[in-house]
């Protein structure tokens, strides 16, 4: 029978052996760490990264937030274009209309297609340095990405120069083409300018400002108005009035936005500085991203302009229904283009921060979006098919082939606006040169073909035409879907991380 004491001394060695074992667990947990200082450095990551993960309702609305004010910049661009051809249009001389949109035709081809796919490379090297925290190294890919504008500027501005030849030489007329060289020699600088401010758009974008470009571009939109009322309206300057109100627009794009970057701090200040030798020194590197998101951009609109050419074999009537629909399209790919910018930022930072489910779930969330945007602009179109039939024309024979063309041009819609977010994921996770293969293939080898086969073999016509890139996207979604599922993104966020 035990005693008082005796218990009293059994609880006392039962205190002292449960101290002795807690002594002893601390000191294997030290010993842990002495030898392996690493594991409670990954713990304390892991863990923080954990209770980071945002949930699926706040990253659609972190998705929302972003892409908006890049949709709407992208709508501010495409304005510019439209208020010149209002200007225009009420000259009332096709010479001038055909040669602006000609002229607009060169600009956009030679001169913004190609800015536009080199700042590719900003879009994955400065989002993952600045989730990296390595501000210094932004600063430097922006830099590198404008001195390769610079250098592709020189042939740009001497094909330009040689416009009026160059259409001639493809079979239009002259007095067109005198006039779409009126306007692009006028635009040269204006080319220059508008390369070097979407360059630091993007580089805003990729460190996760977004509204500042959108609201400067507002801005010089609303004034674009007055620019074409007075050179064009009240100094009677006709086509060339247009272009040196663009080339103004443009200018103060790319002064105010370097004029509010440089007075405040919406950036980090390591991230915003001038040239030095390493802007120069890695212009191969940034080419290894720039490039074949160049060729990627080209090759998209390349296909499309290459398929207004088999619409031109066919009558002026579905010419005309074939022009009316791409403009169309051009307005409404805003949409996904837009998105892709912003989750483009969003997967680049978090794999530079290595944070691959935080990443990941980004991915997931932006594929929703997508997709109910999606359904959702296929049920207003087929809605409202005949207001859309309507809007650039009224003429009967045009307005009847729209109304066919647009359930089939809801099937490029599905797939087109999956791979255009697609296409800003994979740039975030920096596979531009297996996607440029896929484009190739999907495009020129796929889309153009099938083209081909449905308008002249099967004798589709028009409608045949527009079952071609349906094709070449639905390829294309497969292909980069297969890419972003079978991806290790553990693995890809630490190789990222850890290579600066």
């Amino acid at each position: 029978m035990k005693t008082g004491n005796d218990g009293l001394k059994e609880g006392l060695l039962k205190n002292q052996r449960s101290q002795e074992k807690d002594l002893l667990g601390d000191t294997e947990k030290e010993l842990r760490v002495l030898n392996n200082p690493d594991d409670e450095e990954v713990d304390r990551k892991a863990q923080k990264t954990e209770e980071d993960l945002p949930s699926y309702s706040e990253c659609a609305m972190e998705c929302a937030l972003n892409s908006l004010p890049v949709i709407a910049g992208l709508l501010f661009e495409t304005l510019i274009e439209v208020i010149n051809l209002i200007f225009i249009g009420n000259l009332n001389d096709p010479t001038l209309m055909a040669g602006l949109g000609l002229g607009t035709l060169m600009i956009n081809v030679i001169g913004i297609s190609i800015s536009t796919g080199l700042c590719g490379g900003i879009d994955t090297l400065v989002s993952q340095c600045h989730g990296q925290k390595n501000y210094y190294r932004c600063g430097v890919n922006l830099n590198r990405c404008r001195v390769l504008m610079l250098l592709v500027f020189i042939p740009q501005a001497v094909i330009f120069f040689y416009t009026d030849k160059i259409l001639e030489a493809v079979g239009q007329d002259p007095k067109v083409s005198e006039a779409a060289l009126d306007y692009t020699k006028v635009l040269i600088p204006g080319v220059l300018v508008f390369n070097l401010f979407e360059a630091t758009r993007r580089f805003l974008n990729a460190q996760l400002v977004f509204a500042l470009p959108s609201k400067i571009q507002f801005s010089t939109l609303v004034l674009h108005i007055l620019w074409c009322y007075i050179f064009v309206s009240i100094l009677e300057l006709e086509i060339v009035g247009a272009a040196v109100a663009s080339l103004i627009t443009y200018t103060l794009d790319f002064v105010l936005i370097h004029v509010y970057v440089s007075c405040f701090e919406v950036v980090p200040s390591e991230s915003w500085h001038w040239f030095d030798k390493n802007s120069f020194k890695g212009l191969i590197n940034y080419c290894k991203y720039g490039v074949p998101s160049l060729v990627i951009v080209c090759l998209e609109w390349w296909c499309i302009e290459f398929l207004s050419i088999f619409a031109g074999w066919l009558s002026e009537t579905e010419l005309a229904a074939n022009v009316a629909l791409l403009n169309l399209n051009y307005i409404v790919y805003n949409l996904p283009l837009g998105m892709s910018y912003a989750i483009c930022s969003m997967v680049g930072n978090s794999l530079g921060s290595n944070l691959p489910q935080r990443a990941l779930r980004y991915v997931k969330t932006s594929m929703i979006i997508a997709l109910v945007i999606c359904i959702m602009t296929i049920i207003t179109f087929l809605t409202f098919k005949v207001q859309f039939s309507t809007i650039f024309t009224t003429e009967s024979k045009v307005v009847e082939i729209m109304l066919q063309l647009i359930p089939v041009y809801c099937l490029l819609i599905i797939c087109d606006y999956i791979q255009g977010v697609q296409g800003g994921i994979i740039r975030g996770m920096g596979y531009q040169s297996i996607a440029t293969v896929i484009v190739i293939i999907s495009y020129w080898l796929v889309a153009i073909p099938v083209s081909y086969i449905f308008a002249f073999i099967l004798d589709y016509r028009i409608i045949g035409i527009w079952l071609g890139l349906p094709a070449g996207s639905l390829l294309i979604c497969s292909s980069f879907s297969a890419i972003i599922y079978f991806t290790n993104w553990e693995k890809l966020a630490t190789k990222i991380h850890d290579h600066p």
